[in-house]
C-alpha cells in the first residue's frame, strides 16, 4: 500500500521533531566546567576578600556588582563577620527580615562585639522584637564586660525602652535609673 503525500508530510514532521528530541537530549548532558575557580591559599582568600570589599560602599551594598562582590567575599573568607553583617544591612534597608536575622546572626556569631549590640537595635527600633534586642544587649555586655553602645545609644537606655515594650515596668525603670544615673556621672546635670 503506498503512502499518501499527506501521511509522508506528517512522517517527515514527527522525523525531524524526534531528531530535534535526540539532539537537544544530547547537548544537555553536556559536562560543566567550573573555569571560573581557582584555589588559593589561606592568605590569597583573606587578601582577595577584603579587595572585593573594597569597591563596597560602607553600610549601603545596594547595586548588584557590590552585591556580587560581597557574595564573592564571603565565598572567599567566611570569617569576616563584616562581610556578613554588610551583606545584612541591605536586608534590613529593603524589609527582608529573615534574611536581616540570618546575616547579622553570622556577624554577631563570629563578632558578638559590636554586632550582637546592632543586631539588639535592629530588633528593637525596626522589628519590635523586645526579647531578642534584650538577649542581644545582655550578649554584647557580657563579652564587653559592662555596659556597650550601639548606633550611639547606651545598652542600659534601650534595655529599658524594650522593657517598657514588653510592658516590665520595674526592670525598664531600673534599667532607665542605670542610664541616667551613668549619663550624670559622665556628663553632669
Amino acid at each position: 500500500m503506498p503512502i499518501l503525500p499527506s501521511k509522508l508530510k506528517t512522517v517527515r514532521s514527527l522525523i525531524y521533531c524526534l531528531k530535534a528530541i535526540a539532539l537537544l537530549s544530547l547537548l544537555s548532558c553536556q559536562h560543566e566546567y567550573d573555569w571560573y575557580e581557582r584555589e588559593f591559599s589561606a592568605k590569597e582568600k583573606i587578601s582577595y576578600a577584603k579587595e572585593l570589599r573594597n569597591g563596597v560602599s560602607y553600610y549601603y551594598p545596594g547595586t548588584v556588582p557590590e552585591q556580587f562582590h560581597l557574595k564573592e567575599a564571603i565565598k572567599l573568607d567566611t570569617n569576616d563577620s563584616d562581610q556578613w553583617r554588610e551583606f545584612g544591612t541591605t536586608r534590613v534597608k529593603r524589609g527582608l527580615a529573615a534574611e536581616m536575622q540570618y546575616y547579622y546572626g553570622k556577624a554577631a556569631a563570629k563578632e558578638p562585639d559590636p554586632w550582637a549590640g546592632f543586631r539588639g537595635y535592629l530588633y528593637l527600633y525596626f522589628y519590635r522584637d523586645y526579647k531578642r534586642a534584650i538577649a542581644d544587649f545582655d550578649l554584647t555586655d557580657s563579652v564587653v564586660g559592662g555596659v556597650s553602645f550601639s548606633q550611639g545609644r547606651d545598652h542600659d537606655y534601650m534595655r529599658g525602652i524594650a522593657c517598657y515594650g514588653l510592658k516590665e515596668y520595674p526592670p525598664a525603670l531600673q534599667s532607665l535609673l542605670l542610664y541616667i544615673d551613668t549619663v550624670m556621672a559622665n556628663e553632669d546635670e
